[in-house]
């Protein structure tokens, strides 16, 4: 074959004139290989003349990067030193951002290509990340490798939770005061602190003598305590400083904060005596008022007439007018006879207007009521005499013959001068209902809902005397009675399920099981006496369960119920990386619990 046709035969297309270099132009481009410099096997050329496997087993890209890193939690507070110390959820992105922080060796040089989470067995203290990276090992050579870093999670406390079992660190304390006898209020706005979580962060709280001392570690969270304060009660408040240490070359000074919140000392179901100015101020209302509500302001009735007006704390504290009768000077009235008022006759016979228009925006609240006029007794009168009494009454939507009520004998009250000098001598009803009463019989052990109460110390810390804890006792009892009977308060407080209310109806039934016939029925009437049709019932379903009396641990399904943990530790659970987002947050909270 001549030199002619071995090029046709390789061009693969007619003869050419055209010298045999420029005939393989368009020839198919075959890169060329190179052995490798180390193994020998063939590789295409890179600027090292070494294969994969071989630059992986000479060159390291990982090597300064920790492969172990120590993470610190807070067991109190739940938080993770960066510093400072963060809240972050598990596999989330902060958690991921703070773990990259604490390795060392993720510099310029190398590229930080994926991170992710990868699974660890529940409750082993460790958590897992799977790093890929990139770096330059030679000239235009660039390695990718992947690896693992192992975080071990120790327990450290975090230096806000270091002050809070200190003595004399606090920073700000917020001293909360009302000056009355009972602590119906005091009571009230403990759970309302409660419901809001407002004290999560506080250091302590001492119980005070009409009060309590909230201290704090910062003087912000002191300051978001009295805002929250003026938006729940009617308060004033006053602030000071002293001086605790000094840096003149850094120019830093130290000081410590005290807050001093001062409640008006008036509560719901009081009588309250205004200044015949206030009184006027307010549209001409009577001096004689009932509180209904405490808000951030004193809600008013004037029982007589529907008149509700409201007092904010400012005009409270610039005029400064008292309560002239408590809750404990309350007697209590039976119904004899109630008739409703007809508001359009008394209108025509008196030449006046219906007064539950005088504030367009409490009339939902006024149309809930209706004026009548009731025939009651003192009940301590009943079968001794037959002295009645007639007044004027905003209940006449609730009461019926036969009730009782709770209310003020004006008759026997001891006002003062001002409203003695001021009033005529019919201007005042001889006695004012203020709300039904109910029978107290058994009240507590039928009662379904408990409620929580802050960790307050006592101040001086001397244990109380037992007169003293029959007083807390029985106004705690009050206080739970009042929630009982007030669907509004129910609203805004936690109402837990009592734990051992299932335990009690479970006995109950045991014993009523093993007893007689008869004894049944006895039992059965006697509870049906005893119980009123109209007595306040509680919602079960709207009760919450404590969350501190759950366990969490593996479900059997032969029993239905939860297995516990016992090897359950303070570490919060790595969940899976396919877990649910709801499988996370819930082994969250149950390391943090």
């Amino acid at each position: 074959m001549s030199a002619m046709d071995l090029h046709m035969h390789m061009g693969g297309g007619a003869p050419s004139t055209s010298p045999p270099a420029s005939s393989n132009v368009n020839a198919p481009f075959t890169p060329a290989t190179i052995p490798c410099c180390e193994c020998g096997t063939l590789i295409h050329p890179n600027p090292a003349n070494t294969c994969i496997n071989c630059l992986k087993s000479k060159v390291d890209i990982t090597e300064g990067i920790t492969k172990q890193v120590t993470l610190f939690w807070c067991r109190g507070c739940g938080r993770y030193q960066r510093p400072p110390y963060v809240a972050v959820e598990l596999e989330s992105r902060e958690m991921l951002a703070l773990c990259l922080q604490k390795i060392k060796g993720l510099n310029k040089e190398v590229k930080l290509v994926d991170a992710s989470f990868i699974w660890t067995e529940p409750h082993s203290r460790r958590i897992k990340v799977k790093l890929t990276i990139q770096k330059e090992i030679y000239h235009g050579a660039i390695l990718q490798q992947q690896f693992i870093v192992e975080f071990f999670v120790q327990n450290q406390q975090c230096p806000e939770c270091q002050k809070s079992y200190t003595e004399h660190t606090w920073t700000a304390v917020v001293q909360i005061r009302q000056q009355v006898s009972h602590k119906k209020t005091m009571l009230y706005l403990e759970q309302m602190l409660l419901k809001h979580n407002v004290c999560a962060k506080a250091q302590s709280i001492k119980e005070q003598p009409g009060g309590m001392d909230i201290y704090w570690g910062s003087k912000s969270a002191a300051l978001h305590l009295i805002e929250f304060l003026k938006s729940v009660v009617p308060v004033k408040t006053s602030s000071s400083k002293k001086l605790i240490s000094q840096d003149d070359n850094s120019n830093v000074f130290n000081y410590k904060y005290a807050y001093h919140a001062e409640i008006a000392p008036v509560c719901k179901d009081d009588l309250v005596c205004l200044e015949p100015k206030l009184a006027s101020m307010l549209g001409g209302v009577s001096q004689l008022m009932l509180c209904t509500r405490v808000t951030s302001a004193l809600h008013l009735l004037d029982p007589c007439t529907l008149k509700m007006v409201e007092v904010s704390a400012g005009t409270f504290f610039h005029h400064k007018f008292r309560s002239q009768l408590t809750a404990k000077q309350m007697v209590e009235y039976v119904i004899l006879d109630i008739e409703k008022i007809d508001t359009a006759r008394k209108e025509s016979d008196t030449g006046s207007v219906d007064m539950r228009s005088f504030n367009k925006q409490r009339f939902v609240a006024n149309n809930k009521m209706c004026l009548a006029i009731a025939t009651v007794a003192r009940s301590s009168d009943i079968g001794k005499n037959d002295l009645t009494f007639e007044a004027q009454t905003h209940l006449g939507h609730m009461l019926k013959p036969g009730d009782t009520a709770m209310g003020y004998d004006m008759s026997k009250a001891n006002l003062n001068d001002d409203i003695s000098l001021s009033r005529r001598s019919n201007s005042f009803p001889p006695l004012i209902l203020v709300r039904k009463s109910y029978p107290k019989r058994h009240r507590s052990s039928r009662r379904v809902f408990e409620l929580k109460s802050l960790p307050k110390e006592e101040g001086d810390g001397a244990p109380l005397k037992k007169t003293d804890l029959a007083r807390t006792e029985a106004e705690m009892e009050e206080f739970l009675n009042e929630i009982e009977e007030d669907p509004e308060m129910q609203g805004k407080v936690n109402l837990y399920r009592r734990k051992d209310r299932v335990v009690q109806s479970s006995r109950a039934g045991v014993g009523a099981a093993a007893s007689s016939g008869d004894a049944q029925m006895d039992e059965a009437e006697d509870d049906d006496e005893d119980d009123d049709e109209e007595f306040p019932q509680i919602d079960m379903d709207a009760l919450m369960d404590d969350m501190g009396a759950i366990t969490i641990g593996e479900f059997d399904p032969d029993s239905g119920k939860e297995m516990p943990d016992s090897d359950i530790d303070d570490m919060p659970t790595q969940p899976p990386s396919a877990a649910a987002s709801s499988s996370s947050a819930s082994k969250g909270r149950k390391g943090r619990k």
